[in-house]
């Protein structure tokens, strides 16, 4: 499990400045919820180690995102009316590592391995594309439940292990809670 450190750096390193950025696409993207739900996944997914899939499997990114999961946001983001998030997520992508500088969906793949902001964006718009909404800040249990059903599906996942790779995630989170 990563140490409270690792924690407190990919959030602050990563999470908070993905969430900042898709808030000026939907100011709702960003809340405290998305926060810690977006941590955990990443904690429960790689550890916030594996960057690629263990032992050799399709997924990428420490929130292991697979191919097949770019395609479907892909097509959800081309959808009328997300255009200006779809615009947030490829502003994620250094234009220097772009093919020709073009800021487009296409090859998104092949990027989530290095860039956890894009990663990130992307477990973002998976949660927002579920009707659901998100638990309570706090409610681990219901992050737990909401990372099998609207993100892990039918991988091996459960929501007990969910709660128990985060426990330092949650005390990391607690603790931000008593100093504010």
């Amino acid at each position: 499990m990563p140490s409270q450190r690792l924690i407190e750096l990919f959030d602050t390193q990563v999470v908070v400045p993905t969430l900042a950025v898709l808030a000026g696409a939907e100011p709702r993207m960003n809340s405290l919820s998305a926060r810690q739900l977006l941590v955990g996944t990443a904690v429960a997914e790689s550890d916030l180690q594996h960057a690629l899939q263990v032992p050799n499997g399709p997924a990428r990114s420490r929130f292991q995102i697979e191919p097949g999961t770019v395609k479907l946001l892909n097509s959800w983001l081309g959808e009328r009316g997300r255009e200006s998030l779809a615009q947030a997520i490829v502003s994620l992508i250094p234009v220097e590592l772009l093919p020709d500088g073009d800021p487009t969906m296409d090859g998104m793949a092949d990027h989530l391995a290095f860039n956890d902001w894009l990663a990130c964006g992307l477990a973002r718009v998976l949660y927002w594309s579920w009707p659901d909404s998100l638990p309570a800040p706090g409610d681990w249990m219901g992050h737990a439940e909401a990372w099998k059903r609207m993100y892990n599906g039918p991988g091996k996942g459960t929501p007990g292990k969910f709660m128990e790779r985060n426990r330092d995630t949650i005390a990391y989170f607690e603790r931000l809670a008593r100093v504010a």
